[in-house]
């Protein structure tokens, strides 16, 4: 008997323990900064995109509760463009965002990235891994809006964002950020909370269950059910055309979910990568995605 007692309370010591160190690190992931781009070869600012000084600034921008991030605001190569606000996905940053933000520059006006809670700058917040950050997308949108000359019109708005960013994305524009976009760009978007935290465990051979089902249960009535979402649902309130791109064989955002997605939105196209990778479009494929996201943004110019 005692020995099935010590054995319940070890199990439920493991259970808990792996289960905190799951839910810590999608609350706090930090994210991929500037010695991560060196180590692999990415560009970490605009400087290293080529650009000169005067055609960028490192920026403050303030989030939906008040506290401040960091993030890069760059003078784009159509002064007619649209304006490009850019979302990371989890564990990455306003630097690992400008690889994927490069091929935006010389067709927008200006395009913006910045660091989400959690991440960066901010790690001191905590991630909501998608449920309130639509709110900060929306508050850090309207600074940069309410900062162009008095007297001129507003530039079309598009957002661009990857993984976490998209799903992220995919809600401001179904919710806060309804009727106000021109279009939105969806690389790698998933369906629900729990699809890519799963994923990431199998892939790298750690046990998923009972971890991620108990974080999913913690997240759950940390925030009273908000987790439970299902991005198809939202997709069918997104009022603006919609370009989704997703690898065939993304080990964490399976293609059925874009596919579910792409089909619930009125106006989208779901373009489809070979391959097995997740975000790294621009380098399986750079001239097709080069070419697929600069068509997009130039069908928004005004």
């Amino acid at each position: 008997m005692g020995l099935l007692v010590l054995l319940a309370a070890s199990g439920l010591l493991i259970a808990f323990a792996g289960t905190w160190q799951l839910v810590r690190g999608t609350d706090r992931p930090g994210g991929r900064g500037v010695a991560w781009c060196i180590a692999n070869d990415r560009p970490c600012d605009p400087e290293d995109l080529g650009l000169p000084a005067d055609r960028w600034r490192d920026r403050v921008f303030r989030l939906s509760r008040g506290e401040q991030t960091r993030g890069y605001e760059i003078d784009g190569g159509d002064p007619d463009g649209p304006l490009v606000l850019v979302v990371h996905g989890h564990s990455a940053g306003r630097h690992h965002a400008m690889a994927t933000l490069a091929c935006a520059v010389p067709v927008a006006s200006r395009v913006a990235a910045f660091d989400l809670p959690g991440h960066g700058s901010v790690q001191k917040l905590f991630s909501r891994q998608g449920l309130r950050e639509p709110e900060d997308v929306a508050v850090v949108l309207g600074q940069l809006l309410a900062e162009r000359p008095a007297g001129t019109p507003a530039p079309p708005v598009v957002l661009l964002g990857y993984s976490m960013g998209a799903q992220i994305s995919l809600a401001a524009a179904a919710g806060p950020l309804r009727g106000q976009l021109a279009g939105v760009v969806l690389l790698a978007v998933y369906r629900y909370h729990g699809e890519p935290i799963r994923a990431f465990l199998r892939e790298h051979g750690l046990p998923w269950w009972p971890f991620q089902p108990l974080g999913d249960l913690f997240t759950a009535v940390r925030t009273r059910g908000a987790s439970r979402f299902d991005r198809v649902e939202a997709a069918a309130d997104v009022d603006c055309p919609a370009l989704l791109l997703s690898f065939r064989d993304d080990p964490l955002c399976p293609l059925a979910s874009a596919e579910a997605i792409a089909a619930a939105i009125p106006h989208a196209r779901l373009e489809v990568f070979d391959g097995v990778d997740h975000t790294d479009f621009h380098l399986r494929e750079p001239q097709r995605y080069t070419s697929l996201v600069q068509d997009f943004l130039r069908s928004h110019r005004p």
